[in-house]
């Protein structure tokens, strides 16, 4: 459908409990943090808005610059994280 935007949720406020010590969202890869990558990928992409679902500073810190939408946490869960980003859509 011509025209047709979405919205990308990124659920990004999980706690890395299996990644080991730090955020495994703000380690670095290829020079930039993980999640910086992801971001902007998303952006790139040119489908719609980007909405990063992270209760983190710091991941807010490290996407400065960035064309997306923010959106806190409303439970513990992936359902709760996509509920939030889905909330937080401006569309």
């Amino acid at each position: 459908m011509p025209g047709l935007r979405i919205t990308i949720v990124i659920p990004a406020a999980g706690r890395s409990a299996r990644f080991g010590t730090g955020d495994k969202l703000t380690a670095p890869l290829a020079g930039r943090p993980v999640i910086r990558h992801v971001a902007e990928a998303a952006v790139a992409a040119g489908l719609g808005d980007v909405v990063i679902v992270a209760d983190s500073q710091e991941v807010r810190r490290t996407l400065q610059g960035v064309a997306v939408l923010f959106a806190s946490t409303r439970g513990d869960s992936m359902g709760s994280s996509i509920a939030a980003g889905v909330a937080a859509s401006p569309g």
